[in-house]
């Protein structure tokens, strides 16, 4: 798979999110450059959706934008 399809493929399973649980699933996937590459090509309304989903299942101090920039200095082991 080219990073082209997997950024296809993860913006399509970002497109699908319902819980910060399906959120966490993708960091095992992907890597922190391709979900943010994804993250960034989603319409406005979609991040916002993103970001309501985040505040409704985490803590309140924490958004998503936070959340995955705090995620990138992270290693796989860390999860």
């Amino acid at each position: 798979m080219t990073n082209r399809d997997a950024i296809a493929n993860l913006k399509t399973a970002m497109l699908a999110i319902q819980t910060v649980g399906e959120i966490h699933a993708l960091i095992v996937d992907y890597t922190y450059e391709e979900i943010e590459q994804a993250y960034n090509q989603l319409p406005p309304q979609q991040q916002t959706k993103l970001k309501a989903i985040c505040d409704r299942d985490t803590h309140p101090i924490l958004d998503f934008g936070f959340w995955i920039l705090d995620w990138g200095r992270r290693t796989r082991s860390e999860f």
